[in-house]
Parts: structure tokens; sequence; C-alpha cells
């Protein structure tokens, strides 16, 4: 967990993270011209309060690119293997 220090708001770090990434390859989705991916619907249950990134459209590099892709692969990996085991331990 994390606390903003303007806001006083606490996140859990992975959205963090996952926020500021995706964030960052919006902004290069749009420096090279390319359509934004379409947000998944989720339901209202499960949406949770993520920290909102600005988006800025920078180019990045082919290789940071595929960077933050893997993080955010990585990411989603640790969250599905700690739910799996959350739900095989109960």
């Amino acid at each position: 967990m994390v606390k903003d220090t303007k806001t006083g708001e606490i996140f859990r770090t992975d959205h963090l993270v996952e926020a500021v990434i995706e964030s960052r390859l919006k902004g290069d989705r749009e420096a090279r011209g390319q359509a934004a991916l379409p947000e998944a619907a989720e339901d209202d249950k499960k949406k949770k309060k993520k920290k909102v990134v600005k988006s800025a459209a920078v180019k990045l590099e082919d290789s940071v690119v595929q960077e933050y892709e893997s993080m955010l692969a990585q990411v989603s990996n640790l969250l599905t293997t700690a739910a799996d085991q959350i739900s095989t331990a109960s």
C-alpha cells in the first residue's frame, strides 16, 4: 500500500504501478497516431478505486514499450498466482 502525500488517499501498489505503465503506453500510442485500446468493462462489484494518472502523448522507444508490456504481464501474472493461492488455501 502507498499513500498519496497530497490527498492522503491510500492505493494498492500494484494498481498504482499498472495505472502509470498503462498511462505511458497510452501516451505512446497517441504519439504514434494509433487508436487507443478500448477499456475493459468491469462489474461494479469488482471495480476498485484506482489512481488516475494523466497520459501525455510521448513517443517511447520500442525497447521501452516492450519492457512496459512485460512489466504489465508480470504484475497481472503475480496477481493471478496470488489469487489462486488464496482460493486453494480456503
